[in-house]
């Protein structure tokens, strides 16, 4: 998640009863020679996976994502991510307590699902438990721990579809 004010914030998780690790910087030229340099602060186990990372520029924004954000497959964002947890309440109260209110109940049948979820902003943050043993979230997390699931994208009126995960290493993502 970008922040303007990533001390403040590295704080306020921190608080939230989040581990997170110090902030450290990254540079990295493009090809015209124009330097870029941002600061990240990543989450730390147990947390790695099921809280973001937070990321402030320091060189303007627009110099490190493309000022031109169309995308021919009709992409203009994201507009909810889907991370798979063993127990959506406790992953909800660091972010309960960062953004200062309660999360929303959710229930995927699509992905046997139940959890939560956060409006930030445009965007949705759906933490969700499987409901069996079997669904696709608890095998995710038994091949990959708790961690991203899904992103639903935004698009500037494609037809709703889900990308072939075999091309995506695996990743689920779609459009809706």
């Amino acid at each position: 998640m970008r922040t303007d004010d990533l001390a403040a914030d590295v704080e306020s998780m921190r608080r939230a009863g989040a581990k997170v690790g110090n902030p450290f910087s990254l540079t990295r030229d493009r090809p015209d020679g124009y330097h870029l340099s941002w600061v990240l602060a990543t989450p730390e186990p147990p947390f790695n996976g099921q809280l973001p990372f937070l990321i402030k520029d320091d060189t303007p924004r627009d110099e490190r994502v493309p000022r031109e954000r169309s995308h021919a497959n009709g992409a203009t964002g994201i507009r909810t991510l889907v991370i798979a947890v063993d127990d959506p309440g406790a992953t909800s109260r660091c972010y309960a307590r960062v953004l200062g209110r309660p999360a929303a109940p959710i229930e995927r049948r699509d992905l046997e699902a139940t959890g939560v979820t956060f409006r930030i902003g445009p965007n949705d943050v759906q933490l969700l438990a499987s409901k069996s043993e079997n669904g696709p979230l608890t095998q995710w997390i038994h091949g990959r721990g708790q961690s991203p699931f899904e992103v639903v994208l935004a698009n500037s009126g494609a037809d709703a579809t889900t990308l072939d995960s075999s091309l995506l290493q695996g990743a689920r993502v779609r459009f809706g």
